[in-house]
């Protein structure tokens, strides 16, 4: 049952007692077509463990009444070009309806741009399905700018 609004919204990394949520909130994600099949219990066990362990990504967390309301997942990768300054990525954003306009997302994108800055990283950039307008005004909000056209190929 969801608590009054107002509470206060904290930001960690993501730990293995996290996958059940983690997967409900990654499920609002899923277009309405529902290509993908959900992952089998061990399958997204194993797999969460590879994330958790992988020195590039961090799956972030909002909290708040010590509940996951939000995730989002910082990817940082190493990079040859551009005087050998990292860049930074953010995928899969999502919090759970009945927090949306809480800050939720707000304190986990200010979150992925503090830990961008500290890596050294010379953008932090994020793409996001033309059809989600508000998300848009969310991340301009945030003081992201539409620079590049992104395209995407299903393999």
């Amino acid at each position: 049952m969801r608590r009054a609004s107002g509470g206060e919204v904290r930001v960690r990394e993501a730990r293995p007692g996290d996958l059940g949520r983690l997967l409900e909130l990654y499920a609002l994600l899923e277009r309405p077509e529902g290509h993908l099949a959900p992952l089998a219990s061990g399958a997204a066990e194993d797999l969460f463990t590879r994330v958790l362990l992988d020195p590039n990504q961090r799956t972030l967390v909002a909290e708040t009444y010590g509940e996951v309301v939000g995730t989002l997942v910082l990817v940082t990768v190493p990079n040859l070009a551009h005087g050998g300054s990292p860049y930074a990525l953010v995928e899969n954003v999502v919090v759970d309806e009945e927090y949306r306009g809480e800050g939720v997302g707000r304190a986990l994108m200010r979150e992925a741009v503090r830990r961008a800055r500290e890596a050294g990283a010379y953008k932090l950039a994020l793409c996001s399905n033309t059809g989600r307008s508000e998300a848009h005004e969310f991340y301009r909000s945030m003081g992201f700018e539409e620079t590049h056209v992104g395209f995407e190929v299903r393999p």
